[in-house]
C-alpha cells in the first residue's frame, strides 16, 4: 500500500466494505479519486479520511450499511 494513495481494493478494505460498494461510493457519493489511466484510479489518502469527515461521506455509508442487512 502505497502512503500516498490507495487503489479501490485498498479502500474496501479500508472502509471494511466491497469492491462493489467502493464503485458506488466514486460514482454516486462524491469519493475523491484519481485517474490514473482510462482505466485506472486511485484515491489519495489524505482526501479519502477528509472526505470521510463530511455529512455527505456519513450518509453514503450508512445507506451502505443499511443496503447490506
Amino acid at each position: 500500500m502505497s502512503a500516498l494513495v490507495g487503489t479501490p481494493a485498498q479502500v474496501a478494505e479500508e472502509l471494511e466494505t466491497s469492491y462493489d460498494s467502493v464503485l458506488y461510493l466514486k460514482e454516486q457519493c462524491g469519493l475523491p479519486f484519481v485517474m490514473i489511466n482510462r482505466q485506472s484510479w486511485v484515491v489519495p489518502w489524505a482526501a479519502l479520511h477528509e472526505w470521510l469527515a463530511t455529512e455527505v461521506a456519513k450518509n453514503a455509508l450508512r445507506h451502505l450499511a443499511e443496503a447490506a442487512s
